[in-house]
């Protein structure tokens, strides 16, 4: 805030209050998949995502109190 910033963007979904690191979203989606990490592709993880319906945290610095 005393920079100037406005907007954190995180790239998983605020969860519980939490935004949790990709590598733990990405285990999670490993193993819903259902298919080897040989076998995935990046329409797998495309299709997981809109699937879970995740989409980047963002929070507002000015509504927050941080």
């Amino acid at each position: 805030k005393q920079r100037g910033i406005s907007k954190v963007i995180t790239t998983t979904p605020n969860m519980g209050g939490r935004s949790f690191g990709t590598n733990v979203i990405e285990a999670l989606m490993v193993s819903l998949i259902n298919k080897t990490v040989e076998e995935i592709t990046p329409k797998d993880y495309y299709h997981m995502l809109q699937e879970l319906n995740m989409k980047p945290g963002v929070v507002d610095l000015e509504k927050e109190d941080v």
